[in-house]
């Protein structure tokens, strides 16, 4: 992880799926080891949604793998594909569903009426 790389915490009500779909935020409680998330990471050269499939869960935290999944080699990174990190659970902006990893948090997704154009980046930044 590149020095000075922070972990965005969203709005609680910003999480969604992967269509841009508004979840109630309690399906960040659902993630479980398997799962695959999407946060978002901020450092001042570069501010990235990546995926990662999570490794540990409690109460409070996550740990996973950075995944490579949609990202570019072009320009820097604020973390590297395969690196392996912690970070607080109501970090959680993306929950990809369609995915079998996630084929276990269907039932438990609640939608509101909102939605994204498209998913990634929170534009409420620093």
């Amino acid at each position: 992880m590149l020095e000075g790389t922070t972990f965005f915490i969203p709005k609680t009500e910003d999480v969604y799926d992967w269509n841009g779909n508004q979840l109630t935020p309690e399906i960040r409680e659902c993630v479980n080891v398997g799962n695959i998330i999407r946060i978002q990471v901020c450092h001042p050269s570069v501010d990235e949604a990546i995926y990662i499939e999570i490794i540990e869960s409690n109460l409070e935290m996550l740990k996973g793998i950075v995944l490579d999944t949609y990202r570019t080699d072009i320009g820097p990174k604020a973390v590297e594909d395969g690196e392996l990190i912690e970070f607080p659970r109501v970090c959680i902006i993306e929950v990809p569903f369609g995915w079998d990893e996630n084929s276990n948090l269907i039932d438990k997704a609640v939608y509101t009426n909102k939605n994204k154009g498209i998913t990634g980046i929170i534009n409420e930044i620093k």
